[in-house]
């Protein structure tokens, strides 16, 4: 050390140290915060390219009509990866695909009740025309009295010629269920919950 009248100067290696420790206590911290970010942009580059790997299989579900497979992968983007181009993607086709999901679980059961409707309007006609109904379905010409799961509707007359039971037991074909195994039937022109003859 020198002293210079009332101050101590330190000697130059001294000063030299001092500043080389600051320098190096700096690029140590920039050093370690550039670590971080790369680690933090290699996770996030990471988790968008899982993201797009989720979404490509959601299309490959949508491709197949399997919409609500899609729905729930892109949910799972959302969830595991909320940030990202991808994850504003999802969001947005989520609401689309969730309204297709929804219309192809109804088409069937849409396409059995108007199956069941037109085959009613055809026995009423059958009847109009010949005074009774008739014994079969396949006697009714211009009409399909096929359910959409390929079975052929349940008919049966009532007692006395009273009326008529018309409709399908579902997909499953068994009586009961819910969705598309729900019972679908027509009692004289009026859909019943239960029909008071088993057809």
């Amino acid at each position: 050390m020198s002293h210079l009248g009332d101050v101590t100067v330190p000697e130059n290696h001294a000063i030299i140290a001092i500043r080389s420790a600051r320098v190096n206590e700096a690029f140590v911290r920039r050093a370690i915060a550039s670590v971080f970010a790369m680690c933090a942009f290699a996770f996030v580059a990471c988790a968008e390219r899982e993201a797009r790997a989720l979404y490509e299989r959601a299309q490959q579900h949508v491709e197949r009509g399997e919409y609500a497979l899609a729905v729930e992968l892109l949910d799972r983007i959302v969830a595991e990866h909320p940030e990202g181009e991808t994850a504003r993607r999802a969001r947005e086709e989520r609401t689309l695909y969730v309204g297709l999901a929804a219309a192809v679980d109804t088409y069937a059961v849409r396409r059995v009740n108007d199956g069941i409707v037109r085959t009613a309007r055809a026995l009423y006609l059958h009847r109009g025309r010949h005074g009774a109904w008739p014994a079969q379905l396949s006697e009714l010409r211009g009409v399909e009295t096929v359910d959409p799961w390929g079975r052929v509707l349940r008919y049966a007359i009532k007692p006395r010629g009273r009326g008529f039971v018309l409709g399908s037991y579902g997909a499953d074909g068994a009586p009961g269920g819910s969705g598309e195994n729900a019972d679908r039937f027509v009692e004289d022109g009026r859909f019943v919950d239960r029909p008071s003859v088993q057809p």
